[in-house]
């Protein structure tokens, strides 16, 4: 779910998600389809992400329900996410996920995403948090490698359980 309503303190760039998706898709055993929604701030981003993920089993979600984010939630393995409204409804159905974060960033300060955590993030057993290390603080130094290996990790916790 790479949206960005927000400012783009919360956009991990779309060829990283697409990127991260296929290195996921290519190492993990449980993983059938990858499933992108974009919301109507996103939604130029479309044919970007049809020649990023060509070669790949996809589907582009535009501007979904909350009933169609709900039956998404219900049917998914794991989710990539910036703190976005959709990422919510995954959250609270507790729906395995990678939250990817950035700073905010202003001429005079730089406001850290953890004071965000307390408010908007629900923690469970199957999540966890990326941050840019505190020198970089943009969410576009994230590199893609450290979310495709949380993301296989936390697959793998998910194949233990199961």
């Amino acid at each position: 779910m790479p949206g960005g309503g927000a400012g783009e303190f919360k956009v991990w760039p779309v060829e990283n998600y697409c990127e991260a998706a296929k290195q996921v898709f290519d190492d993990a055993e449980n993983i059938s389809r990858i499933c992108v929604v974009l919301g109507p701030q996103e939604a130029q981003k479309a044919g970007q992400v049809e020649q990023l993920l060509a070669e790949y089993p996809y589907e582009i979600v535009l501007s979904p329900s909350v009933n169609e984010l709900i039956d998404l939630a219900s049917a998914s393995a794991l989710t990539l996410s910036n703190d976005c409204g959709p990422c919510h409804i995954f959250q609270m159905m507790k729906v395995p996920m990678i939250m990817i974060w950035g700073w905010q960033i202003h001429p005079d300060q730089c406001r850290s995403p953890y004071h965000t955590l307390t408010n908007w993030y629900q923690n469970s057993d199957d999540s966890w948090c990326v941050f840019p290390t505190e020198s970089e603080k943009r969410i576009d130094t994230i590199p893609v490698e450290r979310v495709t290996s949380l993301s296989l990790m936390q697959l793998a916790r998910n194949t233990l359980t199961a």
